[in-house]
């Protein structure tokens, strides 16, 4: 029904996990949406350990004007478990005289 404004979202990601996809900074500004309009992005993270308890993913955020009033928005935060082998390498070095 009315135009969404100023529209900033920011996103968090867990020390936990690398993005598999290029780097971006969490952040983006869409100056306009229409009524009907839609916005979208998307990127692939992978886990750095694994973790049966499940490692935390933080909520994202979104600030927003409509009718020259602000809001805001976020999600919840996650946990996503990660199940796989935990690989230790030990190294030794030997010094010969």
């Amino acid at each position: 029904m009315y135009d969404i404004k100023n529209i900033h979202v920011a996103d968090n990601m867990s020390d936990k996990f690398v993005l598999s996809s290029s780097p971006t900074p969490f952040a983006w500004d869409i100056p306009l949406l229409k009524p009907g309009e839609e916005w979208g992005t998307g990127y692939s993270i992978k886990p750095t350990e694994a973790n049966i308890d499940g490692w935390t993913i933080p909520a994202a955020s979104a600030t927003f004007t409509v009718n020259n009033k602000p809001y805001s928005a976020s999600t919840s935060t996650i946990k996503i478990i990660v199940n796989g082998p935990i690989i230790i390498v030990n190294k030794t070095v030997t010094r010969l005289l």
